[in-house]
This record gives structure tokens, sequence and C-alpha cells, in this order.
């Protein structure tokens, strides 16, 4: 996720760059008259095209995060809702628990639904928190 957020934050500089340019092409063209009519078209159509296809992978990619942070909050919900109780009910163990082996020697062991989830959302949380 921190990968898609540099990516995000590239294209975001990206489209700034872009609007920039415009801008200076725009001051070239008609405040300083440097350029023809056609030239400043030219490559005003081609500025707003890069900084279109910007746009594009940025929305993309914000709607991919989105997906993942949405997926990753309905098994964090999964979790939370029985965070402070003593003794889980039925329905909590189906949620939960993957399976309960119990040893010879009196040791149990617990295996739970989507365990290889919690790290990510452990670091979910603390990213939202520090984005906030």
């Amino acid at each position: 996720m921190a990968l898609l957020r540099k990516k995000v934050k590239k294209l975001e500089a990206l489209q700034r760059e872009l609007a920039q340019k415009i801008e200076k092409l725009y001051e070239d063209a008609v405040i300083d008259n440097l350029l023809s009519r056609d030239a400043y078209t030219a490559q005003k159509a081609r500025l707003v095209e890069q900084r279109d296809e910007a746009h594009r992978a940025e929305t993309e990619i914000q709607a991919e995060l989105f997906e993942l942070t949405r997926d990753r909050s309905i098994y964090m919900e999964q979790y939370q809702r029985y965070a402070d109780i003593e003794v889980l009910p039925g329905d909590a163990i189906a949620d939960l628990l993957d399976r309960v082996t119990v040893w010879p020697d009196g040791r149990l062991e617990v295996s739970l639904k989507f365990t290889d989830e919690l790290p990510a959302l452990a670091g979910t949380g603390r990213e939202m928190k520090a984005a906030e």
C-alpha cells in the first residue's frame, strides 16, 4: 500500500508540473507572443493529454487504495467486535476460529482465520492515524 501511495504522490506532482508548463506556455504564446497560434495549440494539447493521463492513473490508484482499505476494514471489524469479551459466543467461534487443537499433554493450539491479514491491518490503522 505504501508503494501505491508513493505513486499517487508522484502523479500529483506530475500534474502540478504539467499545469505549470501549460501556464508558462500560455504566457509565452499570448503575453510574450513567442509562439504561433498553431504551435501553442499543438503543445497545449500534448501537455493537457499528459496531465489527463496522469489524472486517470491517479484516480485508478486511489480507487485501488480505497478497495484495499475497505476490504481490510471488514476484517478488522470482524475481530474488533469481540475485543473485550471473556467468552466467545458460538457465532464468534465460527467467524474467528479456523481450528482448535487439544494436544495429549493438555496444550491448546488455536488457529485464527485471517491471521495473515492481522499485521497488515495493524499497519493500516497506524497509517490512517498518521494521515489524519
